[in-house]
């Protein structure tokens, strides 16, 4: 890809600051990271991994609420890299799609104003409502506070889980499965990919 030349881009949009989304990060090098990206405008976004990318590596990702996405890495800082996003405009036109359907949804968007959501390594999750034998749920994503939980039934809003071996309330419902907050969040030092609920 020429980085000079002017890509195709994601609809008409200007800015994307306040869109955060969790997925994975294949590397140039062939290793896999846990990532956070932001979207920052029509062609660019910005990547949070303990990652630490040459410039000009291609990187793959996948996004759990977007899908795949590749891109050219144009700016490292160390505690982020930025790249060039590619893609054909059918593509780039899907990902729109999903990302405007992503601010659109209000508790999503004021959880990722507030939280880097992270997908952890462990992907399997026990799920149990009061009085009721166990299930296992996929974890889509999760932060300190909550996750979102791929599962084939939907508990009622407000009503109390337990996830793992952590109390949760259900707060919100998605194709998928649910959103749930924890009723005590995790500290920030034990957080990380490694997390287990």
């Amino acid at each position: 890809m020429n980085i000079a030349s002017s890509p195709a881009r994601f609809g008409q949009r200007q800015s994307r600051t306040e869109l955060l989304v969790g997925g994975r990060v294949l590397l140039a090098d062939g290793t896999e990271r846990s990532c956070c990206v932001r979207f920052d405008s029509e062609d660019v976004a910005t990547v949070f991994a303990a990652a630490d990318p040459a410039m000009f590596d291609r990187v793959l990702f996948r996004l759990e609420e977007v899908g795949s996405l590749s891109g050219i890495v144009v700016a490292n800082d160390r505690a982020s890299f930025e790249i060039r996003l590619e893609g054909s405009g059918e593509r780039r036109r899907r990902v729109q799609t999903k990302l405007d359907w992503l601010e659109a949804h209000a508790g999503g968007r004021e959880e990722r104003r507030s939280e880097i959501r992270i997908v952890p390594r462990r992907r399997t999750v026990q799920f149990r409502r009061p009085g009721e034998e166990p299930f296992t749920a996929r974890i889509l994503d999760v932060s300190p506070s909550g996750a979102s939980l791929s599962m084939p039934i939907r508990p009622g809003i407000g009503e109390t889980v337990l996830v793992g071996r952590r109390y949760a309330e259900v707060v919100r419902h998605s194709d998928e499965g649910v959103a749930v907050r924890f009723k005590l969040p995790f500290a920030q030092a034990s957080f990380g990919e490694d997390v287990e609920l």
